[in-house]
């Protein structure tokens, strides 16, 4: 499956974002689609690094572990995600079951 080049919130700089949407979009830079779509990215990355300003790793743990309701959402998050990994289910796989169901056919 092919990716998709990324776009101006990985980048440093605001010219190879907008060089990436022109090529995944095959519009020149001066279409008012990229113009818009370029513009609404750049301004939904500005909003996200203002609320965000001065939210380390330990704001984030703190706000999980010390907010009652975001600490059950977490333990609910991690007993479901070790749970699952016990109970074996990603062990099956499309080839798994398809040689399961070839054997069972040859039984009847």
């Amino acid at each position: 499956m092919p990716s998709l080049p990324p776009t101006d919130q990985y980048f440093s700089t605001a010219e190879q974002g907008l060089k990436n949407l022109c090529r995944l979009r095959n519009l020149p830079a001066d279409h008012p689609y990229v113009e818009t779509e370029y513009a609404e990215m750049n301004a939904q990355v500005l909003y996200e690094q203002e609320c965000f300003a001065g939210h380390g790793y330990w704001v984030i743990l703190k706000d999980i572990f010390l907010v009652p309701s975001n600490r059950r959402r977490f333990f609910l998050a991690v007993m479901l995600f070790l749970f699952h990994k016990f109970t074996g289910t990603d062990s099956l796989n499309v080839r798994t079951f398809l040689s399961v169901i070839e054997a069972l056919d040859k039984q009847n």
